[in-house]
């Protein structure tokens, strides 16, 4: 399920064929809760980067943030059509960066676009003065990733925030090659942010679910796909499960980390729609649903 094509024409026509079972239409409810960005808010904690601690911390869009801090005069003066573009680089830079993807590797990610948008054809050479502007636009992101790895190259070993260690033992053998240390680096600040992140991912599977069979509610858990937790959940259920998940990951799972975490929920209902047609949950549609079972 993870290897589905996410967005865009293939993606609409693959998930058109997955509904909610026939006999649970009338009363239940497929939930999608998700994660928002929640690699860059762990960044964020880490790095303390005044930019996008603050850009969370009042709800701005990072994206574009980064955008304005790295192209500055162009930006201002861009139309709306160019600053899609150059908000499109800002948000590739935001996941990637700290990844240590090169300009080659950028310039493909850029060129392949999202799905939604179409690529953005940039050279290598554009793309190395992408990564520089980044640098200088969010000077702590690259400070923590240099410092990650200085303390990598001293000890041998990385934890993560739950303290889940890994051991890269390569970097103290001085025979080593430095193509084995390079890849090695690219790892570390991986392993930080995703391994922390899929850390908190299931402490909140864990505690969310005990409160859903405590509470007697008519949840099921039916799949999880990166960041997303797919639900069925019943219609006069819904707004106490919606609770329960978003204090369970927002509050609960992770409060070591100084960000903001935020789950974003979408819905499909009834026998029309599919995973291909969901829709933003909110309260208001909630309490429609409610009334309806």
């Amino acid at each position: 399920m993870q290897n589905f094509p996410s967005r865009g024409r293939l993606a609409h026509l693959v998930k058109g064929i997955f509904i909610i079972p026939p006999e649970l239409q009338k009363d239940w409810v497929w939930v999608f809760a998700d994660l928002s960005q929640i690699e860059v808010r762990i960044l964020t904690h880490y790095c303390q980067e005044p930019s996008l601690v603050e850009g969370y911390a009042h709800g701005l869009d990072i994206h574009a943030a980064t955008a304005e801090a790295m192209f500055g005069d162009r930006w201002d003066r861009a139309d709306a059509k160019e600053r899609k573009t150059l908000r499109s680089i800002g948000k590739q830079l935001n996941f990637s960066i700290v990844y240590g993807v090169g300009p080659k590797g950028l310039s493909d990610i850029l060129f392949k676009g999202d799905g939604f948008e179409p690529g953005i054809d940039a050279s290598e050479d554009e793309c190395k003065d992408f990564i520089e502007r980044y640098m200088t636009a969010r000077p702590m992101v690259i400070s923590w990733i240099e410092k990650t790895r200085r303390d990598a190259r001293r000890t041998g070993v990385i934890l993560n925030a739950q303290g889940r260690r890994r051991e890269f033992y390569e970097l103290l053998d001085r025979d080593t090659p430095m193509k084995v240390i390079k890849g090695i680096e690219r790892e570390l600040t991986n392993f930080v942010i995703q391994g922390s992140a899929a850390d908190m991912y299931k402490k909140g599977l864990a505690l969310s679910y005990a409160r859903f069979k405590r509470e007697g509610l008519r949840i099921k858990c039916i799949n999880t796909i990166h960041d997303e937790i797919q639900y069925l959940v019943h219609k006069e259920d819904l707004e106490r499960s919606a609770q329960i998940v978003k204090v369970a990951f927002e509050e609960d799972a992770a409060p070591w980390c100084s960000t903001p975490i935020v789950m974003d929920f979408e819905y499909v209902a009834g026998g029309d729609m599919a995973w291909s047609d969901k829709k933003d949950l909110t309260p208001e549609i909630i309490e429609t649903l409610a009334k309806a079972a």
